[in-house]
């Protein structure tokens, strides 16, 4: 078993059944190249030989009673395929509308936080959605940050696919998989308390890499002792601000990936995230110049991005952290609003890394 991190942890308090805390996505596939087409048992077959190279795939959370402490990631002696894939259809006539509806129906509901972090649905019936070839297969994930592999950054999209149609570029691990055994209540409450007891000498020996830290994060600490870059007490609220509920939708634009990145590699240094973020600030002022509800101020998004631990080890894990990012929406031009949002990620960026995971974390248990 592993111990969460305060930083980790956040996520966890964060969670509710209006917000829940995974990540979603959906790939859509054409197997008219495949030898024997599509196949429900091929595809669960693929993907439970990969789930080795997702660690984090058969674990499954700890809690400790009356939150005493932080919680554990335990390799699961009951973890079930069958409830974490799951095979669906469209009904007629099968179009956007209704893959739309059905994405935002699956990905409204939280996950089961008594089971390993995940769900992945196998969707047929695409048979007239615009612009994708009849039989197609979508898959959709959900994924809690948690379940994210902390040394690599997969998900279980990146582990299921191979890069090139021919040759597989990862290797199938076959080593047999190792289950922890489920602590009692007794025991969780004794690993806590030996845990507090040791708090106060790993605090101790953060304080010269604070110092060093200090030196780093230089003005942007003194400006901001809240823990934000700059900009983010200058952001600008929108019109629907609100809290976010269970209702929400989402819609869905097609972009060519290739358009994409030839625009990231027309502007040096810039890469595909940049683009998508200053294609998201240029959509949201059109909309609210629409709506007449365009603040003066920019709006600014939230964006999840892995710090490195700064462990000197073998084997780097990340921690997650939010930055605010600037969407520049106050700007007309398409090339300045690019060039605020592209210092204001790596501002960010910069900030959160003067402190390396570890500090954090260590200095957020004690909070």
């Amino acid at each position: 078993m592993r111990q969460l991190s305060t930083a980790e942890a956040s996520f966890l308090a964060a969670e509710s059944p209006d917000t829940p805390m995974h990540a979603s996505g959906m790939i859509i596939v054409d197997p008219s190249s495949a030898a024997d087409g599509f196949s429900y048992e091929a595809a669960r077959n693929v993907i439970e030989s990969r789930l080795s190279l997702l660690k984090t795939s058969r674990e499954r959370l700890v809690a400790i009673p009356f939150n005493f402490d932080l919680p554990y990631m335990a390799r699961d002696p009951e973890f079930d395929l069958e409830y974490h894939l799951r095979k669906t259809s469209l009904p007629k006539p099968g179009d956007w509308e209704q893959l739309t509806a059905l994405y935002n129906r699956l990905t409204r509901r939280p996950l089961d936080l008594h089971r390993p972090l995940w769900e992945l649905y196998v969707v047929s019936g695409l048979d007239n959605v615009s612009g994708v070839p009849k039989g197609s297969v979508a898959l959709i994930q959900k994924i809690h940050h948690l379940a994210i592999d902390r040394r690599s950054g997969r998900d279980l999209f990146s582990v299921i696919f191979d890069r090139e149609p021919a040759a597989p570029t990862i290797s199938v691990e076959t080593e047999p998989w190792e289950v922890d055994r489920i602590p009692s209540e007794l025991e969780l409450l004794t690993m806590s308390y030996f845990s507090y007891v040791f708090q106060p000498f790993k605090i101790a020996g953060r304080f010269a890499d604070t110092a060093k830290s200090f030196f780093h994060a230089g003005a942007q600490m003194i400006v901001d002792q809240a823990g934000f870059a700059p900009f983010y007490s200058a952001a600008s609220k929108a019109p629907n601000d609100g809290n976010v509920g269970r209702k929400r939708n989402i819609s869905l634009k097609t972009i060519s990936l290739d358009t994409v990145k030839a625009i990231a590699n027309a502007i040096p240094g810039s890469t595909v995230n940049d683009v998508v973020l200053a294609l998201c600030g240029g959509a949201m002022r059109r909309y609210l110049m629409k709506q007449g509800d365009l603040p003066h101020q920019p709006l600014v998004a939230t964006v999840p991005i892995a710090i490195h631990s700064g462990k000197k080890t073998a084997n780097k894990d990340q921690q997650p952290a939010i930055i605010p990012v600037s969407l520049a929406t106050n700007l007309n031009d398409p090339l300045e609003r690019f060039d605020v949002i592209y210092k204001s990620v790596r501002e960010s960026k910069a900030y959160n890394k003067a402190v390396d995971a570890d500090q954090l974390s260590d200095y957020r248990a004690c909070a």
